[in-house]
């Protein structure tokens, strides 16, 4: 980032997953593969892609070792620390253990296949007019408005 600290990232593998069928099954989901690669690991590879400042994990304290280690055999120096119990907390925790930086990106591990560039064109857009950023996509799905359990109708997408 231009004339400053540079920009600190933050991921955030706080949240479990109940899979429920027969019994309850608690798993970070920044530990599931997909193709043999978690998504912690495809997140942190997005986010090394940015050669950030800083990187911190955000994660359940059961699970710190093992976060630990997949960010360690990706190659990522990261700081893990125990998030939240609430997504707002775990990003609070998380922005409380970055050093002094001039951006900060929030990558939820869940939305491991967010692209880069998504994150280079934030970063440049908080660089250049310092405010927040959030990117978002158009929604192609139909929404509905529900009063007392009825649709009522659905909300303008433009």
């Amino acid at each position: 980032m231009a004339g400053g600290a540079g920009a600190g990232a933050a991921a955030l593998a706080q949240n479990t997953v109940n899979a429920t069928g027969g019994g309850t099954l608690h798993q970070a989901p920044a530990l599931v593969e997909v193709d043999g690669v978690t998504l912690l690991e495809r997140a942190l590879g997005v986010v090394s892609d940015l050669a950030p400042a800083a990187v911190v994990i955000a994660a359940p304290a059961d699970r710190h070792d093992d976060l630990h280690a997949v960010a360690q055999s990706a190659g990522v120096t990261a700081q893990v620390i125990v998030g939240g119990d609430t997504r707002t907390a775990s990003v609070r925790n998380a922005m409380a253990a970055l050093p002094d930086v001039d951006v900060v990106l929030i990558h939820d591990v869940a939305r491991a296949w967010m692209p880069a560039e998504v994150f280079t064109r934030v970063a440049a857009l908080v660089d250049s007019t310092g405010d927040g950023v959030v990117p978002v996509l158009a929604s192609v799905d139909t929404m509905l408005v529900v009063r007392d359990g009825v649709v009522a109708g659905t909300t303008n997408r433009d």
